[in-house]
């Protein structure tokens, strides 16, 4: 098993939080409160700090990843019409885009899912309805 020390938000006092990564709970890198509710194992996205980047990124990472889950979902979506050759490359592509940018749109900061488990959780229980959204898309942008 893999295990990494996290920095706390509690840092000036000295104090460090251990985590596994593996696991995942609703604890908020934002509030030093909740990251006392993880149990040992469990690590948010967010708080896994990447040397040499600036914290200036357009998306948080875990937006990014968030992002990436459900491109591959819609993409999984939309295979079978692609493969039947009733869409277009630049259909597809606007497709993909206009399913993440409206769903990622819709989320307020706090609403991301925060890890990867999270994320998979998300995409698993909101198949329904982002399956809806692509095929509205689907017959807006493919001519049949």
């Amino acid at each position: 098993m893999v295990t990494t020390s996290v920095k706390s938000e509690n840092d000036e006092y000295g104090e460090t939080a251990d985590a596994e990564v593996g696991d995942v709970d609703n604890a908020s890198a934002s509030n030093p409160l909740d990251a006392t509710n993880t149990s040992a194992g469990e690590i948010e996205i967010d708080q896994i700090k990447t040397p040499g980047k600036s914290k200036k990124s357009k998306d948080s990472r875990s937006m990014k990843l968030f992002k990436v889950a459900l491109a591959d979902f819609v993409k999984e979506v939309l295979k079978p019409s692609w493969r039947q050759g009733s869409m277009s490359k630049e259909a597809f592509k606007t497709i993909v885009k206009k399913t993440i940018d409206k769903v990622s749109g819709a989320m307020k900061s706090h609403q991301i899912p925060k890890s990867q488990a999270k994320i998979n959780h998300y995409i698993d229980s909101s198949q329904r309805k982002l399956t809806k959204l692509v095929m509205g898309y689907v017959q807006k942008y493919v001519k049949v």
